[in-house]
Formats: C-alpha cells, structure tokens, sequence
C-alpha cells in the first residue's frame, strides 16, 4: 500500500467534504476497537488486479506497469492500524471506518460468534476470491449493519443473535469486555 497522490496521477485536491466527518470516522474506530491506531492520508493505493477489485477503477503508476486500485481504507490487523483515505465522501469515510473497524475487531472474536454470522449470510459470488472471502462478506454485513443506524433506519435483523453481536461490536462493548479479560488474565485469574 502507498499512501499519496502525485505519484498516481489522481486528480485534484483532496474533497474538502471529508474533513468535517473525519473526527466521527475516528470516534467510530475508536468505540469499536479502541486499540487502533488511526491515521488519515490524501489518498492509499494498493497493487492490484481486476480479479481483486472487479469494476473499479485501477490506476497505472507513472514508474511501473502494475495496476493499482484507490481504497477508502485499510487495516494492518498485527500492527492495530487502520489507515483512512480522506479522498473520499464524507458519507463513505464513515461507512469505510466501520468496516476497517470490523477488520481489527474480528481478531479478537471466538470463532463461534464468526462461525453465528456466516450462519446468516446466503451464498453469494462477487466473482472475486477477495470479495467473497467471509472475512470481507462480514466487514460489509457490519458496515451496512452500523450505516444503517447511522442514517436513522433500523437494522437489517438477521438474527436476534447477529444483531446482538453487531450492537455489541458497534456500542464498543466487545471491546471492553476483551480488555477486562485481558486484565483479569494478567492478574492471573
């Protein structure tokens, strides 16, 4: 992943609209894993291919002949790093923070809580192995999940369980039941 704008040939400044929801993106990161760490950049590609990403627009560095794809977001799981693209709409940078969020959050969840949500989900071809992983089928089920309360709609009712688990996850109270798990550890009881 690269982090920058000239070197893609993107056009323009960066849209004035994303600043004014970047502190909310950050609180929601925040409430749901409060362990990541979150920086903003003008722009993040990554390297690449239409298998990956198919229809969106791939971009061709000045200096090589790889393709790369703009993303709203990342998350670096081993590192608790989510880094945020502020090229974006202000309603997408919301939405992408709830996914990235996800993508911290599910390292820490039993595989039965994961195990519950797949459980839900119907079968499903994007036509790409990275889009139809069930890791990024849950991420987008979490983001428009959370989305959906962000813009006053109910949410989408899986399951009474499913949406338990997603409450918990959004209200931040996952999070906080794994720290005082991981203080009661190391006082070692």
């Amino acid at each position: 992943m690269s982090i920058g704008a000239e070197t893609y040939g993107l056009p323009g400044p960066v849209p004035t609209d994303a600043w004014h929801v970047l502190d909310h993106a950050v609180s929601v990161i925040h409430r749901v894993t409060p362990w990541a760490t979150v920086i903003a950049a003008p722009t993040l590609v990554a390297e690449a291919t239409y298998d990956d990403y198919p229809c969106r627009e791939f971009l061709r560095r000045r200096d090589s002949e790889k393709n790369y794809v703009k993303l709203g977001g990342r998350s670096f799981g081993n590192e608790g790093l989510i880094a945020l693209s502020l090229y974006s709409w202000s309603g997408y940078l919301i939405s992408t923070a709830y996914h990235e969020a996800w993508h911290q959050l599910e390292r820490i969840l039993d595989k039965k809580i994961l195990d519950e949500i797949d459980g839900h989900l119907i079968p499903l071809s994007w036509g790409s192995a990275y889009m139809d992983s069930m890791v990024e089928r849950r991420a987008r089920c979490f983001e428009t999940w959370a989305m959906r309360f962000e813009e006053g709609m109910p949410g989408l009712r899986l399951s009474s369980q499913v949406d338990a688990i997603f409450d918990a996850a959004a209200t931040g109270e996952i999070a906080k039941e794994w720290y005082k798990m991981q203080q009661k550890a190391a006082r070692g009881r």
